[in-house]
Protein backbone atom coordinates (compact mmCIF):
# COMPACT_ATOMS: atom_id res chain seq x y z
CA UNK A 1 0.00 0.00 0.00
CA UNK A 2 2.87 2.39 0.76
CA UNK A 3 4.35 1.68 -2.65
CA UNK A 4 1.00 2.47 -4.28
CA UNK A 5 0.70 5.69 -2.28
CA UNK A 6 4.27 6.75 -3.14
CA UNK A 7 3.71 6.03 -6.84
CA UNK A 8 0.45 7.97 -6.84
CA UNK A 9 2.02 10.99 -5.12
CA UNK A 10 5.03 10.91 -7.47
CA UNK A 11 2.70 10.76 -10.48
CA UNK A 12 0.51 13.48 -9.02
CA UNK A 13 3.34 15.95 -8.78
CA UNK A 14 4.99 15.06 -12.08
CA UNK A 15 7.99 13.44 -10.42
CA UNK A 16 8.57 10.98 -13.22
CA UNK A 17 12.10 11.27 -14.52
CA UNK A 18 12.59 13.17 -17.75
CA UNK A 19 15.47 11.69 -19.67
CA UNK A 20 17.66 14.11 -21.59
CA UNK A 21 19.56 13.72 -24.82
CA UNK A 22 22.50 15.91 -25.77
CA UNK A 23 22.81 16.66 -29.47
CA UNK A 24 26.56 17.24 -29.71
CA UNK A 25 27.22 16.40 -33.37
CA UNK A 26 30.23 14.29 -32.31
CA UNK A 27 29.21 11.30 -34.44
CA UNK A 28 29.23 13.36 -37.66
CA UNK A 29 32.50 13.03 -39.52
CA UNK A 30 32.31 16.37 -41.34
CA UNK A 31 33.53 18.67 -42.70
CA UNK A 32 30.10 19.11 -44.33
CA UNK A 33 26.79 18.26 -42.74
CA UNK A 34 25.22 15.22 -44.49
CA UNK A 35 21.59 16.29 -44.06
CA UNK A 36 19.50 14.53 -42.73
CA UNK A 37 21.25 12.93 -39.76
CA UNK A 38 19.80 10.82 -36.95
CA UNK A 39 21.30 11.47 -33.50
CA UNK A 40 19.86 10.13 -30.21
CA UNK A 41 16.50 9.47 -31.87
CA UNK A 42 16.21 12.99 -33.32
CA UNK A 43 16.29 13.80 -37.04
CA UNK A 44 18.55 16.76 -37.86
CA UNK A 45 18.03 18.52 -41.20
CA UNK A 46 19.81 21.59 -42.56
CA UNK A 47 18.15 24.14 -44.87
CA UNK A 48 21.44 25.19 -46.42
CA UNK A 49 25.20 24.73 -46.43
CA UNK A 50 26.66 24.13 -42.98
CA UNK A 51 29.86 22.58 -41.76
CA UNK A 52 31.11 20.56 -38.84
CA UNK A 53 33.97 22.08 -36.90
CA UNK A 54 35.70 21.01 -33.69
CA UNK A 55 38.00 23.92 -32.94
CA UNK A 56 35.38 26.40 -31.79
CA UNK A 57 33.90 24.65 -28.77
CA UNK A 58 36.58 22.14 -27.86
CA UNK A 59 34.26 19.23 -28.64
CA UNK A 60 35.09 16.85 -31.43
CA UNK A 61 32.32 18.20 -33.68
CA UNK A 62 30.29 21.35 -34.11
CA UNK A 63 27.63 22.66 -36.45
CA UNK A 64 27.77 26.26 -37.63
CA UNK A 65 25.77 28.48 -39.91
CA UNK A 66 27.81 28.69 -43.07
CA UNK A 67 28.62 31.75 -45.11
CA UNK A 68 25.02 32.44 -45.96
CA UNK A 69 22.50 34.92 -44.64
CA UNK A 70 19.82 32.42 -43.71
CA UNK A 71 20.56 28.87 -42.65
CA UNK A 72 18.47 26.82 -40.28
CA UNK A 73 18.79 23.51 -38.50
CA UNK A 74 15.56 21.57 -37.97
CA UNK A 75 15.37 19.02 -35.15
CA UNK A 76 12.37 16.68 -35.15
CA UNK A 77 11.09 13.65 -33.27
CA UNK A 78 7.70 11.92 -33.16
CA UNK A 79 7.49 12.09 -29.34
CA UNK A 80 7.23 15.49 -27.67
CA UNK A 81 10.38 17.03 -26.18
CA UNK A 82 11.57 20.30 -24.64
CA UNK A 83 14.68 22.43 -25.10
CA UNK A 84 16.55 22.84 -21.81
CA UNK A 85 19.76 24.55 -22.93
CA UNK A 86 22.27 24.90 -25.75
CA UNK A 87 25.73 26.26 -26.45
CA UNK A 88 25.82 29.05 -29.02
CA UNK A 89 28.48 31.39 -30.24
CA UNK A 90 30.22 32.95 -33.18
CA UNK A 91 33.46 32.46 -34.98
CA UNK A 92 35.28 35.01 -37.09
CA UNK A 93 38.75 35.99 -38.12
CA UNK A 94 40.53 38.28 -35.61
CA UNK A 95 40.00 41.40 -37.72
CA UNK A 96 36.26 40.69 -37.89
CA UNK A 97 35.73 39.67 -34.28
CA UNK A 98 33.61 42.76 -33.55
CA UNK A 99 31.58 42.66 -36.76
CA UNK A 100 27.85 42.94 -36.02
CA UNK A 101 25.91 39.71 -36.15
CA UNK A 102 22.27 38.93 -35.52
CA UNK A 103 20.90 36.62 -32.84
CA UNK A 104 20.29 32.88 -33.04
CA UNK A 105 16.56 32.16 -32.93
CA UNK A 106 15.06 28.85 -31.78
CA UNK A 107 11.39 28.28 -32.60
CA UNK A 108 9.38 25.36 -31.20
CA UNK A 109 6.46 23.80 -33.08
CA UNK A 110 3.79 21.19 -32.54
CA UNK A 111 2.84 20.14 -36.04
CA UNK A 112 2.60 23.41 -37.99
CA UNK A 113 1.70 25.51 -34.93
CA UNK A 114 4.39 27.79 -33.49
CA UNK A 115 4.28 27.39 -29.69
CA UNK A 116 7.22 29.49 -28.45
CA UNK A 117 10.45 31.17 -29.52
CA UNK A 118 13.75 31.87 -27.76
CA UNK A 119 16.11 34.51 -29.14
CA UNK A 120 19.75 34.37 -28.03
CA UNK A 121 22.21 37.23 -28.46
CA UNK A 122 25.70 36.11 -29.44
CA UNK A 123 28.62 37.32 -27.30
CA UNK A 124 31.78 38.40 -29.17
CA UNK A 125 33.99 35.41 -29.91
CA UNK A 126 32.62 33.23 -27.13
CA UNK A 127 30.70 29.99 -27.05
CA UNK A 128 28.52 29.99 -23.98
CA UNK A 129 25.69 27.93 -22.52
CA UNK A 130 22.27 29.53 -22.73
CA UNK A 131 19.26 28.22 -20.80
CA UNK A 132 15.97 28.19 -22.64
CA UNK A 133 13.33 30.46 -21.17
CA UNK A 134 10.28 30.46 -23.45
CA UNK A 135 10.72 26.90 -24.74
CA UNK A 136 11.57 25.32 -21.38
CA UNK A 137 8.75 22.99 -20.37
CA UNK A 138 6.92 23.40 -23.70
CA UNK A 139 6.29 20.10 -25.49
CA UNK A 140 7.32 20.35 -29.14
CA UNK A 141 7.89 17.87 -31.94
CA UNK A 142 10.05 20.23 -34.01
CA UNK A 143 12.68 22.87 -33.24
CA UNK A 144 14.04 25.24 -35.87
CA UNK A 145 17.37 26.90 -35.04
CA UNK A 146 17.89 29.91 -37.34
CA UNK A 147 21.28 31.51 -37.93
CA UNK A 148 21.92 34.99 -39.32
CA UNK A 149 25.51 34.68 -40.43
CA UNK A 150 27.42 36.91 -42.81
CA UNK A 151 30.49 36.51 -44.99
CA UNK A 152 32.65 37.68 -42.07
CA UNK A 153 31.14 35.86 -39.10
CA UNK A 154 29.59 32.44 -38.71
CA UNK A 155 27.33 31.38 -35.88
CA UNK A 156 27.21 27.99 -34.29
CA UNK A 157 25.25 25.76 -31.99
CA UNK A 158 26.39 22.73 -30.03
CA UNK A 159 25.34 20.56 -27.08
CA UNK A 160 21.58 21.03 -27.33
CA UNK A 161 20.02 19.43 -24.24
CA UNK A 162 16.59 18.04 -25.14
CA UNK A 163 14.35 16.32 -22.58
CA UNK A 164 11.28 14.15 -22.93
CA UNK A 165 8.19 16.26 -22.36
CA UNK A 166 6.38 15.34 -19.13
CA UNK A 167 3.07 17.20 -18.98
CA UNK A 168 1.94 18.54 -15.63
CA UNK A 169 -1.34 17.03 -14.48
CA UNK A 170 -4.48 19.10 -14.78
CA UNK A 171 -5.51 20.38 -11.30
CA UNK A 172 -8.95 18.72 -11.37
CA UNK A 173 -7.46 15.36 -12.39
CA UNK A 174 -4.79 15.66 -9.72
CA UNK A 175 -7.42 16.39 -7.07
CA UNK A 176 -9.50 13.37 -8.13
CA UNK A 177 -6.46 11.11 -8.07
CA UNK A 178 -5.45 12.36 -4.63
CA UNK A 179 -9.00 11.85 -3.31
CA UNK A 180 -9.02 8.31 -4.64
CA UNK A 181 -5.67 7.46 -3.08
CA UNK A 182 -6.69 8.93 0.26
CA UNK A 183 -9.96 6.95 0.07
CA UNK A 184 -8.02 3.73 -0.52
CA UNK A 185 -5.71 4.47 2.39
CA UNK A 186 -8.66 5.30 4.66
CA UNK A 187 -10.57 2.18 3.63
CA UNK A 188 -7.56 -0.04 4.28
CA UNK A 189 -7.11 1.38 7.79
CA UNK A 190 -10.82 1.30 8.63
Amino acid sequence: MRTLLAAAVAGLFGASPATAAVIDFNAIAGPTFPSPVIEDGFTLTSSGPVFIHGVMTGSSAFIAGAISSSVSLEITRAALFTLDQLVIGRHSSPQDSFAPVGPVTVAGFSGATLLATDVFAIPFGLFTTHVSSNLSGVGVDRLVVSFTSSSLVVQGVDDLVLSNFVPAPEPASAALLLAGVLGLVGRRRG
